[in-house]
């Protein structure tokens, strides 16, 4: 088959031109885009004799990761140095978080990934299958409607942690006590319930007051 008129040869002659001229730079464009993979997104490869816990669910805050990793590396706690912390997120970091993770006390101590607890090769990348432990947080600034989708969605990744391996300690943070019931029969190590937390809170701070400021100043004493 080939052109039979003018015409054609000359649409031939233009394509080709184009074509030798227009594929070779998409194509470069192509293998730069490749080249720039996210550096969140590797394996997590831990060093001989190193322990690591997972920490996921409402973590791409910084605040909250902040009050967290506070009280988890806490002088206190007498953690090895090469203990380390993975965050896995669907998502990628803001800027509060990435400013957050190159701070010199976080550093060498916690590695931020990409990716989900419902996926099994993210868990695997995130080496949950040798992992000390691992925590779901939740947001404590939802309610209602918000509150039962972000719990339902806390349920099934401890499912999906708990299916993946069976012997990992696993604790979470749920918003509301019903949602906490559903993980009864489950190997979860500890469920929280925030809601139900809050009311205890209140109550004993109804028969003992300053009861909950008490608790409060406990809680934010770090040094």
């Amino acid at each position: 088959i080939n052109p039979t008129h003018d015409y054609s040869r000359s649409v031939t002659i233009l394509f080709i031109l184009i074509s030798v001229v227009i594929i070779p730079i998409q194509a470069n464009k192509l293998v730069a885009l490749l080249s720039m993979g996210s550096v969140f997104r590797n394996p997590y490869k831990p060093a001989a004799e190193e322990s690591h816990i997972i920490v996921c669910g409402f973590v791409n805050d910084k605040n909250k990761l902040e009050r967290f990793f506070k009280e988890f590396f806490h002088p206190d706690r007498s953690l090895d140095a090469d203990f380390r912390a993975i965050v896995l997120c669907p998502h990628e970091p803001i800027e509060d978080v990435r400013a957050l993770l190159v701070s010199p006390v976080f550093d060498s101590r916690v590695v931020y990934m990409v990716g989900s607890a419902l996926n099994a090769d993210d868990l695997q990348n995130a080496r949950a299958d040798i992992a000390t432990a691992m925590f779901f947080l939740a947001n404590v600034e939802v309610c209602g409607q918000t509150a039962d989708m972000e719990d339902a969605a806390t349920v099934l990744k401890t499912l999906s942690v708990s299916n993946f391996n069976p012997d990992l300690e696993v604790f979470v943070q749920v918003i509301k006590e019903e949602n906490r019931d559903i993980l009864k029969d489950s190997d979860v190590d500890v469920v929280i319930c925030l809601d139900e937390f809050k009311t205890i809170l209140q109550a004993r701070n109804a028969i003992c007051p300053g009861f909950s400021t008490l608790i409060e100043l406990l809680f934010m004493s770090f040094g």
